[in-house]
């Protein structure tokens, strides 16, 4: 899998993840109101215990948590787990 960097023009990519960046993701969820989906890829790479966590601590009692076990970054090479979520996230929009 290519990165995203590659295909994103600097000025996007530099708001994203350049340390200098304003832009405050967990933060800036904190301030909405809306319901939150967080599906939890167990075997992301590039993912953190600490990432879920300050995504979790920033949607409060909006959040429903779904861990998908196995799942890595981009669901490559998974196509049951690419299902699953697109089943949760189905599911999840239903109950709203």
């Amino acid at each position: 899998m290519n990165s995203v960097g590659r295909y994103t023009p600097l000025t996007a990519y530099l708001s994203q993840w350049s340390q200098s960046s304003r832009g405050d993701r967990p933060k800036s969820l904190a301030l909405t109101s809306v319901p939150v989906l967080l599906l939890e890829f167990t075997a992301d790479a590039s993912t953190f215990p600490s990432d879920t966590a300050l995504w979790s601590e920033a949607a409060k009692t909006r959040l429903t948590h779904h861990k998908l076990t196995g799942a890595n970054h981009y669901l490559a090479g998974q196509p049951l787990l690419v299902e699953a979520a697109s089943d949760r996230i189905a599911a999840w929009l239903e109950g709203l």
